[in-house]
């Protein structure tokens, strides 16, 4: 992954140098103050990728909005659960950059590194939370505070971990769907039934103690399945087809099998 000092290097003085009236700009497209202090959008001058899902800065590009995306736990992205999601949206460790043409018109995004898969951050599950809104693109969630989360992931699987994590999941309602281009994200749309049935049956994903009690949570990957090799008699060891035969189990120490065959008639 790289380093944050980079991601900050190409954001911050684009961020210093944005003017008041930028600010006001965001406001007068219905984001409210807060989500624009708390990820501060700058405009940037930036160019896409063929794919459709990368930018870089350019001068010669098109002006969008940049901000960083922060995450609960660097070390895997895709843990949304935090006891201040907002502070962790603003203050957060920096793992990418998200652009937005325009917070005005939904579904035109892209990402710097590709690093971040999901925006935002939602309250600890337990206690009968809140439902938690999947929000449709950056504009929408920008519009709603920075409030809950937006996947920025195309991966079914990574999809599903992420939304095993949320206790009720409510979905933006398709009437609210602006008629907008496509987004620059690409692959295959997200099956939005698919994905929340899939993390309503399957088990969340398991966090190490330790994690919990530093004020975060890790990863814990499960373990291999172990293979259970084939029934043997009591007296032999099981070996692969083609190795030398395996010898016998020892005996308890004092005593030895009888041979019958030594016996006189």
């Amino acid at each position: 992954m790289a380093r944050p000092n980079r991601l900050l290097a190409e954001y911050l003085p684009a961020m210093r140098a944005m003017p008041f009236a930028k600010a006001e700009e965001l406001a007068g497209m219905g984001i409210p103050w807060t989500a624009i202090a708390a990820v501060c959008p700058a405009p940037m001058r930036i160019v896409i990728d063929r794919a459709g899902d990368r930018f870089w800065p350019d001068d010669a590009g098109e002006l969008g909005w940049v901000f960083p995306v922060a995450a609960v736990d660097p070390c895997c992205p895709e843990l949304i659960e935090s006891d201040d999601p907002l502070a962790t949206v603003s203050t957060g460790a920096i793992i990418d950059l998200a652009a937005s043409f325009s917070p005005g018109a939904p579904g035109l995004w892209a990402l710097r590194l590709g690093h971040a898969t999901v925006l935002g951050a939602i309250p600890p599950q337990y206690m009968a939370p809140p439902p938690v809104r999947v929000h449709r693109d950056i504009a929408a969630w920008l519009r709603a505070g920075c409030n809950d989360i937006v996947l920025l992931t195309r991966d079914q699987d990574e999809a599903q971990r992420i939304l095993r994590q949320i206790h009720r999941i409510d979905y933006e309602d398709d009437a609210e769907q602006d008629s907008s281009p496509a987004p620059f994200q690409s692959g295959p749309a997200l099956n939005r039934r698919r994905l929340e049935w899939s993390a309503k049956s399957s088990p969340p994903p398991r966090l190490s103690a330790r994690g919990r009690s530093a004020g975060h949570a890790r990863c814990s990957a499960p373990r291999p399945p172990r293979a259970r090799s084939a029934r043997t008699s009591p007296g032999q060891c099981s070996s692969e087809p083609g190795s030398a035969p395996a010898s016998p189990r020892p005996q308890a120490s004092g005593w030895s099998r009888p041979n019958f065959a030594q016996r006189g008639g």
